[in-house]
């Protein structure tokens, strides 16, 4: 075994920090295969995932930890099971930096029929000024409701990172999901979506809010698509037809118009019944 891993040579900062992490941990040296990704990836990188793989504790194996994490970093623009649409733009556009003046907005949705049951995920990234930058949607096996919102967030975070897009805000309507991303140790979770969006999220500054349902029906709608369709991942560069009306809804407020009447409606209601009350009890 010690022969193996001595053909995969790699900086000396990076044994180090690798030692350390077995003699606090009690594991195993890392293999063959997870070496070699350390070693693909440099070693500014590779002292990353080391150095965030330091502050939690490894449930199962050094080496399926460090594969975890860099997984992203070594994602090939033309991966198997994804499906481009017609409208993809150019690799070189697709990995290019954006420098916008303002925030972009991510928002990501999840949709399952039951819970658990057949489910499917689907997002959006917009400008500040709410224009469509890219869109996905994909089809999961049967899962909860959670791991499809989680899910949703995890490609919409992925895609953001291979477009270079900084400077990026998440907005989900499912507050579980927040919160189990607020966490501070997720290392230990089955759903790999959860481990991979966390850590994402603390490399590129991402933050995140969340946003009431009627402010997210694009969302919707996609994860919705991805439900009904059988790909695992189809990117867009232009709206589907399917949910244009609910993109341009979206972009000047209706959904939240729609609630702020009915709060209003509700109020002037309750206004009347009080009166009604009060004229009774006179």
């Amino acid at each position: 075994m010690a022969e193996l891993l001595s053909e995969v040579r790699l900086p000396q900062s990076v044994e180090s920090m690798l030692r350390k992490i077995c003699i606090e941990q009690c594991k195993p040296p890392a293999d063959t295969s997870a070496r070699k990704q350390l070693e693909l990836l440099g070693e500014e990188v590779s002292l990353e995932i080391l150095g965030k793989i330091c502050t939690q504790k490894i449930r199962y194996s050094l080496s399926g930890f460090i594969r975890c994490l860099a997984k992203d970093y070594a994602t090939a623009p033309t991966q198997q099971g994804i499906y481009h649409s017609p409208h993809k733009r150019s690799s070189d556009d697709c990995y290019s930096p954006v420098n916008s003046p303002s925030r972009l907005k991510l928002n990501t949705g999840g949709s399952t029929k039951g819970d658990p049951g057949e489910g499917g995920f689907g997002g959006l990234i917009r400008d500040e000024r709410g224009m469509w930058l890219v869109g996905y949607y994909g089809k999961l096996g049967v899962c909860t409701s959670l791991e499809a919102e989680l899910w949703a967030i995890y490609r919409g975070l992925t895609i953001a990172f291979e477009r270079g897009y900084k400077d990026l805000t998440i907005e989900t309507d499912s507050s579980s999901a927040i919160e189990l991303l607020k966490e501070r140790s997720v290392a230990s979770s089955s759903v790999i979506s959860l481990v991979d969006s966390k850590f994402l999220m603390q490399r590129c500054g991402y933050i995140m809010q969340h946003v009431l349902r009627e402010g997210n029906n694009s969302a919707d709608g996609l994860a919705k698509l991805g439900a009904n369709q059988a790909e695992p991942l189809v990117v867009l560069d232009e709206a589907p037809v399917e949910i244009r009306g609910l993109v341009i809804a979206d972009m000047v407020g209706q959904g939240y118009l729609i609630l702020y009447n009915h709060f209003f409606f509700f109020k002037f209601m309750l206004e009347v019944s009080i009166a009604c009350f009060k004229l009774l009890l006179e």
